[in-house]
């Protein structure tokens, strides 16, 4: 081949080249503060969050350091040109004013979206407002009212708070004036409160903790009811964990289904969903069982006292729903939107 055609062929390739890096660049939407170091790079700010994410585990502080350092109320996050820019809103009032008040007015995200639906299809933040998700909401509308969070969850907040007490005076003992991390024990602490709040079941990761290091207590260590709890609080911990890391690897990634179906493809991700289906269906069923001694007991069952767990609260409604109409009681065990709100509300906290 001649030296021109070779010339020639270069230059087509890196005329391509140009082209492509082109394409990928980032589409600022105008008027809308941005770093403009990002808009000349193809993957924008994404880079910085992978960054950010891989060091903290929290992907959104990059988000919000991004707001910081452009020192506006609102800014957008650059992506590859094939992905909308994402709208960060870094004002208290107005983010409340939005979430509270004017919800009509916006719908779910693609990027929240994109990411549930990969992960717990059925829960109602990973769908976007439809008559059925309405009905799916009214459901579970009373779980954040104030009398039931008065109720139900703030003694098992208080307990949760007890423990974690107890738990870093132990702790304080034992490496006198030297510091200790205590992030994890928030996080136990946090999800010990919720997963009875919601499911009505001790899950006891911070009286675990305890018994760890209080050795009065280490002779229970040989009772086999009290070794399986442990055991089987152990998994549940760290299915939650594991739960958080697919969602910091979906905020993480350009090509979310594809990332998490990748996930799903591994032996971790199957025991991940078997342990988690598994724990939540058995109590689902305790649910049940519940209510029906309340029935036989003579009592309606319609009253606010029977409810021990938002779980309680949402089954007894849909059964006594379910009656009025003269429909037949669904089985809650068989629902996919039941346990996925569930398991969307240890999520949340985990």
């Amino acid at each position: 081949m001649a030296p021109s055609a070779y010339l020639l062929a270069s230059f087509g390739l890196l005329s391509v080249a140009y082209y492509v890096y082109r394409l990928l660049l980032p589409k600022p939407l105008p008027g809308i503060p941005y770093r403009k170091e990002s808009a000349k790079i193809p993957l924008g700010d994404m880079a910085e969050v992978k960054r950010v994410g891989a060091a903290t585990g929290e992907p959104s502080l990059a988000m919000f350091k991004l707001a910081r350092k452009l020192g506006a109320p609102i800014c957008q996050m650059l992506s590859a040109s094939f992905i909308p820019p994402l709208l960060i809103v870094d004002d208290p009032r107005e983010a409340e004013d939005i979430l509270l008040r004017r919800n009509r007015e916006f719908d779910r995200s693609d990027l929240t979206t994109n990411l549930f639906s990969q992960l717990l299809p059925y829960c109602t933040i990973a769908q976007v407002t439809t008559p059925q998700l309405k009905a799916q909401k009214r459901l579970w509308s009373d779980v954040m009212n104030a009398d039931f969070l008065r109720r139900v969850v703030a003694p098992n907040i208080h307990l949760a708070a007890a423990e974690l007490m107890e738990l870093w005076k132990l702790k304080s003992a034992r490496f006198g004036d030297a510091p200790f991390p205590v992030s994890k024990d928030f996080s136990y602490a946090a999800l010990d409160a919720i997963w009875v709040a919601v499911l009505g079941s001790k899950l006891d990761v911070v009286r675990n903790e305890i018994e760890k290091l209080e050795p009065s207590l280490a002779s229970r260590s040989d009772d086999p009811e009290r070794a399986k709890k442990v055991q089987s609080a152990t998994v549940m911990r760290d299915s939650m964990e594991y739960a958080n890391y697919l969602v910091d690897q979906g905020v993480q990634s350009l090509f979310v289904a594809v990332t998490l179906f990748l996930h799903r493809l591994t032996p971790r991700y199957r025991r991940f969903v078997k342990v988690r289906d598994r724990e939540v269906t058995r109590l689902m069923t305790e649910a049940c069982e519940r209510f029906q001694r309340i029935e036989n007991l003579g009592e309606s069952g319609e009253g606010e006292e029977f409810d021990t767990c938002a779980m309680d609260l949402v089954l007894r409604r849909e059964i006594i729903t379910a009656r009025k109409n003269g429909k037949p009681v669904p089985d809650p065990t068989k629902d996919p939107a039941m346990l996925q709100e569930l398991l969307l509300l240890l999520l949340a906290v985990s």
